[in-house]
C-alpha cells in the first residue's frame, strides 16, 4: 500500500511512462533501449506536467494531480 501511495503522487503521464519503459525496454537491443528512453525523458521533461511538478516543488506544495 505505501509503494502504491507513493506512485500516484507521480506525474500521470510520468508514471504511464515508466510502465511502457518497464514493458517495452527489455525486448529492445541496448542501442534501440537508450535512444528509445532518451527520447520519452526529453518529450517528458519538456510537458507541461513536468513544468507543474517543478513549479509545485519550488513552492512547497503538492502539484495538481496529487490533490486530487
Amino acid at each position: 500500500d505505501e509503494v502504491a501511495a507513493m506512485i500516484r503522487l507521480g506525474g500521470p503521464n510520468a508514471v504511464r511512462a515508466a510502465k511502457q519503459l518497464v514493458r517495452q525496454v527489455p525486448q529492445m537491443a541496448m542501442p534501440e533501449a537508450f535512444a528509445y528512453t532518451a527520447d520519452l525523458i526529453a518529450k517528458l521533461f519538456a510537458s507541461p506536467e513536468a513544468a507543474e511538478g517543478m513549479r509545485a516543488f519550488a513552492e512547497k506544495r503538492r502539484p495538481r494531480w496529487a490533490e486530487e
